[in-house]
């Protein structure tokens, strides 16, 4: 029997949220009643597995929060699909509050964090009326996944919509702070607290967490180095740099994690290596070949969020990765000519010119673990299809103006989606070492130490080159303002900013297609360069606003559903 929890406060919080789905299906023959539910660790353990599921809905790691969020805002992806006005809009930093898959991000952040207060709730009655004393430890576990969980999902929620980040912008609205389930309905309109406020509450969570989950390092679940990486990215992110630099060196020096071996660090993100010894805050994806069309065809362990991105015959080849990425990562090969049947390369030398510059390190070859480059580089599994010639996916007609590369990170390159059910078999990674590294540089650089800020930054470039990670390598940036890889120029012909900035460089190019640029972006409030870089897209101008274009819209749904509700500035 599939026991299906029926938890009222998630159902009214996501209607309050501006979700019109019914989850409150009280007819349901396998439902467990709810005054049945919370008697032992084993419910409350199966309350968690549904804290931890919503981080695979549709709005979040099941489809739409990088195809159709983080993607777009940042230009990671241009588009081949263009009927979808919300989507435009989201890849012209143009977001309008009637934006549809992106408001289910919002929607489906906030059941996440629901879920998470259901199990909060009910580790609090049960520890008062059912707890035996060798039952401490387990739920204690089980407390602080559900506080590292639910300051993920806050996470996404005051980075996407609270209006701005860092000490300068602690006084803006950010979200509401939500601890309680909800049992009536005024108790469902909650106020915006102060982005600085939600940062306080979710630091808090993971303090708390940090204390409950010492000793327990279970990698698939969120563990003890999970929350002190997660705590030291929070301290970045709010600039307490003292901190920060403390905390994050304690993973460094104490998790036992390392940067894996380029190879494997090339296998990483296509469904190979899960659970690895790089990985900090991991979160699991597994085809569900019962569930049809993915995450859209009921609960799955899957993600469907390749469908997107995924090559023709591989998915929907709705994006290919913005052209202007290829020049910060050092390529600069003009269009190729193509054949008449446009299915090849017409130029020979091209073709040699184009494979010696990856063979010889001339461009970032972390650009090959991004991206696959069209005419070259194939997919398919050797054992059950042939190899697949990548095209370039583009409209016929307009292949002469897009170089249009295809994203590989969390990509289906092995075999076609619709084989999987519509779903991809990667996991994602909110948190791994590389990461943890280039935040201790930052908050190295941030506390004047810049011999250990540089030392960190090429850390992390050395493995990508081929390199020993902890000896000076040929790799090595001399300095914090030496050249990078970074080769274009903006609308106005200055170079890209990220020329002679390692720092920002090494996140943007270690980090791309992973879902964190567009926050390093805010909270450096570097849009309107990023704007002039990238300047269009195949839909239109980029429509940069730095009085509006951090924020995100709160979706119309949750204004019209929750009066104390105030809208972002300028929408």
């Amino acid at each position: 029997m599939k026991y299906r929890f029926i938890i009222i406060a998630a159902a009214m919080l996501t209607a309050a949220t501006g979700c019109n789905k019914d989850f409150l299906n009280i007819k349901d023959p396998d439902a467990i009643p709810a005054a049945e539910l919370g008697k032992s660790t084993q419910d409350i353990s199966l309350m968690l597995n549904n804290a931890y599921a919503m981080t695979r809905t549709a709005g979040l790691y099941g489809a739409f929060l990088f195809p159709k969020g983080t993607y777009p805002l940042g230009h990671i992806t241009d588009q081949q699909w263009r009927n979808d006005a919300w989507w435009n809009e989201l890849h012209q930093n143009n977001t309008k509050p009637q934006c549809g898959d992106f408001a289910s991000v919002y929607s489906d952040a906030w059941r996440g964090v629901a879920a998470c207060n259901v199990v909060l709730e009910a580790l609090q009655n049960f520890r008062a009326n059912y707890m035996k004393p060798d039952e401490k430890n387990v739920t204690d576990q089980i407390e602080g996944q559900a506080l590292g969980l639910r300051a993920l999902y806050y996470f996404f929620l005051v980075n996407l919509w609270g209006d701005g980040m860092g000490k300068a912008n602690f006084d803006k609205p950010g979200v509401p702070i939500v601890t309680n389930i909800p049992r009536k309905q005024e108790e469902l309109y909650v106020e915006r607290a102060k982005v600085g406020e939600v940062w306080d509450f979710m630091i808090d969570d993971l303090e708390k967490a940090e204390t409950l989950l010492d000793g327990f390092t279970d990698i698939r679940r969120v563990n003890k180095w999970s929350v002190k990486a997660f705590l030291g990215k929070a301290y970045v992110f709010t600039e307490n740099w003292t901190e920060a630099r403390a905390k994050l060196l304690e993973v460094i020096e104490n998790s036992g994690r390392q940067l894996l071996p380029l190879n494997d660090y090339k296998q990483m993100f296509n469904g190979k290596k899960k659970f690895n010894n790089e990985s900090l805050f991991e979160l699991n994806s597994e085809v569900d070949f019962t569930a049809g069309w993915g995450v859209f065809g009921g609960p799955t362990t899957g993600a469907t969020m390749g469908l997107y991105y995924g090559l023709e015959g591989y998915g929907f080849d709705n994006l290919f990765m913005h052209d202007r990425n290829l020049a910060r990562f050092g390529f600069t090969l003009p269009i190729p000519t193509l054949t008449a049947d446009e299915k090849n390369i017409n130029d020979p030398a091209y073709l040699t010119q184009s494979l010696q510059l990856r063979q010889g390190n001339a461009v970032d070859p972390r650009l090959y673990i991004c991206a696959l480059e069209p005419y070259i580089d194939k997919v398919g599994d050797d054992v059950n299809a042939p190899k697949t010639i990548v095209p370039q996916y583009v409209k016929p007609g307009e292949r002469t103006q897009y170089h249009a590369w295809l994203l590989r990170k969390y990509g289906p390159i092995d075999h076609p989606i619709w084989s999987f059910n519509g779903q991809i078999n990667d996991n994602f990674y909110f948190i791994r070492l590389a990461d943890v590294y280039l935040l201790f540089a930052e908050a190295c650089k941030n506390t004047g130490d810049n011999v250990n800020a540089l030392e960190y930054i090429n850390k992390v470039k050395r493995r990508a080159y081929g390199y020993p990670v902890n000896g000076a390598s040929p790799a090595d940036y001399p300095s914090l303002t030496a050249g990078t890889m970074a080769k274009g120029t903006d609308k106005h012909g200055a170079p890209d900013q990220l020329a002679n900035d390692p720092l920002k460089y090494e996140r943007w190019a270690e980090l791309f297609g992973e879902g964190h640029w567009w926050f390093d972006v805010c909270r450096w409030r570097i849009g309107s360069k990023e704007a002039d870089y990238f300047v269009r897209v195949t839909t239109g101008e980029i429509q940069w606003n730095d009085n509006r274009s951090y924020a995100q819209p709160i979706p119309i749904q949750e204004m019209q559903v929750n009066p104390k509700m105030v809208q972002n500035p300028n929408y």
